[in-house]
């Protein structure tokens, strides 16, 4: 979702058309979640603190993503920028 947010204007296809595989992905991605919460509803209550973790490799991937292209100048939140909520919720696309 960062990149969908942020980071558009380095894609092929420029901030109007680039990114419409991360919105697949991210679309994939929550159904995915919503199928482990009907598999072990417990979990609901415990992914919110899971979100540094998953920022930690998320910035990671970013990381990989940018240095591919050759953008070494862009930094990226040491906390991340959404709540579980924004996350699962946000609309996109």
């Amino acid at each position: 979702m960062y990149k969908w947010d942020n980071l558009r204007s380095f894609t092929s296809g420029g901030v109007k058309r680039g990114g419409k595989g991360w919105i697949r992905s991210i679309k994939s991605s929550r159904r995915e979640i919503e199928k482990l919460f009907d598999k072990s509803p417990s979990l609901r209550k415990r992914l919110p603190d899971y979100v540094p973790i998953a920022w930690k490799w998320a910035k990671r991937a970013i990381h990989d993503w940018l240095e591919e292209r050759g953008i070494s100048h862009i930094s990226l939140p040491e906390k991340c920028p959404y709540t579980y909520e924004e996350a699962m919720e946000k609309h996109i696309g």
